[in-house]
């Protein structure tokens, strides 16, 4: 299992099935964004945040596009 360091806390990545193809992403309980299966090899993420760049398309897994929603959200 995955997790980051915030505020001096440890937190777990969190997965939440929200359709078939829709995830909403969770650090312990702060809400991140929504990961979209598009492909059997491609998802795309959408920040909780507002901000210019979502939705960003063409990652190879789920974990890469969590990954680059916690660096835009400047968890990591």
């Amino acid at each position: 299992m995955y997790s980051v360091n915030y505020k001096d806390k440890v937190l777990d990545y969190r997965y939440k099935k929200l359709a078939d193809f829709i995830y909403a992403f969770y650090v312990g309980d702060i809400y991140i964004g929504q990961l979209f299966r598009m492909h059997k090899y491609c998802w795309s993420c959408v920040s909780g945040k507002p901000n210019k760049l979502s939705p960003v398309d063409g990652f190879k897994s789920r974990f890469y596009a969590s990954q680059f929603l916690l660096k835009l959200n400047n968890y990591i």
